[in-house]
């Protein structure tokens, strides 16, 4: 499986094209109570994330604002990840 982390603007480009599918929010380790989102590419073993715009490092959200973003662009089902707290 290819690991690839992409801007936003790129990761929403692809979702509107129906080209990802599997919507996960996972829990940050080294941010608790934020989340990091991650799709699969259809038909491939490609997972996308979204990077910060100007490093390279995952950015996070809390996770009302990334349910409330997803919802408005038609993404209703999604999958949240906890960090396992042991």
């Amino acid at each position: 499986m290819d690991f690839r982390k992409i801007k936003e603007g790129e990761f929403w480009r692809l979702s509107e094209t129906g080209q990802l599918i599997d919507y996960t929010l996972c829990e940050s380790m080294a941010d608790i109570d934020k989340f990091q989102l991650i799709a699969r590419l259809k038909n491939e073993n490609v997972i996308y994330s979204v990077r910060h715009g100007r490093n390279d490092s995952l950015r996070t959200w809390r996770l009302d604002v990334m349910a409330k973003a997803l919802k408005q662009r038609g993404i209703t089902e999604f999958t949240v990840k906890m960090v396992d707290g042991e």
